[in-house]
């Protein structure tokens, strides 16, 4: 299915899906966390956060991230 979007379809209009994809998660979060502050307490949500956000940064240093911290010399 990838391949046939990189094919067949303008880099624009895959740049209006991606912008598209980023707007709706981004306003998702707010009506999310508007949501769950009123059921859990904010200290809860913030330790929720920076948790859901340590799991996804430790999974993209796995993934997509290889290369050794040694070798990471800034140029």
């Amino acid at each position: 299915m990838m391949r046939f979007i990189q094919n067949h379809v303008s880099l624009s209009v895959r740049a209006g899906l991606a912008l598209f994809g980023a707007v709706l998660l981004w306003s998702s979060s707010f009506i999310a966390l508007k949501i769950a502050v009123s059921a859990f307490d904010p200290m809860v949500m913030v330790f929720g956060r920076m948790l859901s956000s340590l799991v996804a940064l430790m999974l993209l240093r796995v993934t997509v991230w290889r290369r050794p911290l040694c070798c990471w010399t800034g140029g």
